[in-house]
Parts: C-alpha cells; sequence; structure tokens
C-alpha cells in the first residue's frame, strides 16, 4: 500500500510504502489547535507493527514518533495522562506500546511509555502491563 499526504495546493508532502494499515486515526493529542494522524501499520510479515504519529506544521508533515520507538505488538494506546501533578487538558497525551510474543505466549507483555518533550515523542520508560493489571484487578476489588 502507498500512502500520500498532499498539501492545500496538491503538491505531495509526505509518502510512505507498507504492506497493510491495521488503523488510521486523528487525535488532538498535542493539546493544541492542531490534529494529529495516528497510523498503526504492518511493514513486512513479522508479526510486528508500527505506530506512527504525524503533525502537520508550517506546510510540512513532521514524524512525532517514528522508527524503532513505534514498534509493537499487543496493544497501541494513545491517552491522556492522569498522572498527579499534570492537568490533563493542557499535558501532551502519552504513547504506551505493549511488546510480547504474542497474545497466546505466557510471555511477558511489558510496555513502553513515550512523551512529548522538544518538538516529538522520547522513550519514558517501561513497566511490565501484568503488575499494571493485578493493580487495576485490586483497586476493581477494593471498589465493590
Amino acid at each position: 500500500m502507498k500512502l500520500t499526504i498532499f498539501n492545500p495546493s496538491g503538491k505531495p508532502i509526505y509518502e510512505d510504502y507498507f504492506e497493510s494499515l491495521i488503523r488510521m486515526s486523528e487525535t488532538t493529542a498535542l493539546r493544541n489547535l492542531s490534529s494529529q494522524l495516528i497510523l498503526e501499520l504492518v511493514y513486512g510479515g513479522t508479526g510486528t507493527y508500527h505506530l506512527r504519529m504525524l503533525d502537520y506544521q508550517n506546510g510540512k508533515i513532521l514524524k512525532l514518533l517514528d522508527g524503532e520507538d513505534g514498534l509493537f505488538n499487543a496493544a497501541a494506546e494513545v491517552r491522556p495522562q492522569f498522572r498527579s501533578g499534570t492537568s490533563p487538558a493542557k499535558e501532551p497525551f502519552q504513547i504506551m506500546l505493549t511488546e510480547g510474543v504474542g497474545l497466546a505466549s505466557p510471555a511477558p507483555k511489558v510496555t513502553r511509555v513515550y512523551r512529548y518533550t522538544n518538538g516529538a515523542y522520547h522513550y519514558s520508560g517501561k513497566f511490565p502491563q501484568q503488575k499494571l493489571d493485578d493493580y487495576m484487578e485490586k483497586l476493581l476489588k477494593e471498589s465493590e
């Protein structure tokens, strides 16, 4: 497949080739007046997916998350930050990408977190997804 993005005058300003498009969505992750384009892509038969986030600024397409940083194979989520000390309405969304051998495998699933700084998304750290889900389960039981 080929994706081409054109500027308002019809000139191509971005092009990418990939095997298949899993999902395409629009978000206002940067919490400003512009929208960003999120692409979940397959470039080849490796079982690994790629998340790309693109933004249109000053007549150009900027890659806010690209390359090896966008790899996942279990889950991808672009969502607000609800950490203490942040304002979800103002803070740029975070990207959470989960990898493991596959959903059916008992191998651990690890989620990498990317946060927006200096004009792009950068790696902030990782955590075992099972620990987060176990903690969520505990909180759900406490709320009954």
